[in-house]
């Protein structure tokens, strides 16, 4: 393991290539973070004009989904 390390830092092309796969995987994870965050906000953004909707309060709701 410690050659391994060792060639990679010891070579630019090797330590670009690995420098960018780490880019490319960090972009990915935190593009599919995002998504997730964009998905549950509109999901909670619909709840709530779907509990205003039926004329109940949102705080009730909530005080029922605790209990």
């Amino acid at each position: 393991m410690q050659d391994f390390v060792d060639k990679v830092l010891s070579s630019p092309l090797y330590l670009t290539i690995g420098i960018v796969l780490i880019v490319v995987l960090f972009f990915s994870i935190f593009k599919r973070i995002i998504k997730l965050i964009i998905i549950l906000v509109i999901a909670l953004i619909l709840y709530v004009v779907y509990v205003r909707y039926t004329g109940n309060s949102v705080k009730d709701r909530v005080e029922r989904m605790v209990k």
